[in-house]
């Protein structure tokens, strides 16, 4: 599959390298196991060569709360990307933002409904 994004008219297609990189990174920040969670975590948080996977990791932070409004875990990673994300100082996230601020919204002014007696909400 090929990542394309397409903005005023003009297509903008991610080399296959970097595409790779992408899906790897997407795929451990799915991932059941922790350690992989984590990882991928600190790749966003360290690596200096995400810009150009900026739009798509904020396209991914937007579909992923879109798609996962009941989802506390999924919706945790998610939080946690985006602090990855600001604390990268390589990165400028502010053309972005106009899809990241609606999804971080979301996951703390959201409906969230755990079952009867359950708190762990209040860690998202």
């Amino acid at each position: 599959a090929v990542l394309e994004i397409v903005r005023g008219g003009s297509a903008h297609v991610l080399p296959q390298e970097m595409q790779r990189f992408f899906s790897r990174v997407m795929g451990m920040l799915r991932s059941p196991d922790e350690a992989e969670r984590e990882r991928a975590l600190e790749v966003l948080a360290e690596e200096a060569v995400l810009q150009e996977l900026v739009p798509y990791l904020a396209l991914f932070i937007y579909e992923e709360v879109k798609d996962s409004q009941q989802d506390l875990h999924a919706l945790t990673m998610v939080v946690r990307t985006v602090e990855s994300l600001l604390s990268n100082q390589s990165l400028r996230l502010e053309f972005n933002m106009h899809q990241v601020l609606p999804a971080l919204l979301s996951c703390v002014l959201g409906r969230l409904r755990p079952p009867p007696g359950d708190v762990s909400h209040w860690e998202l």
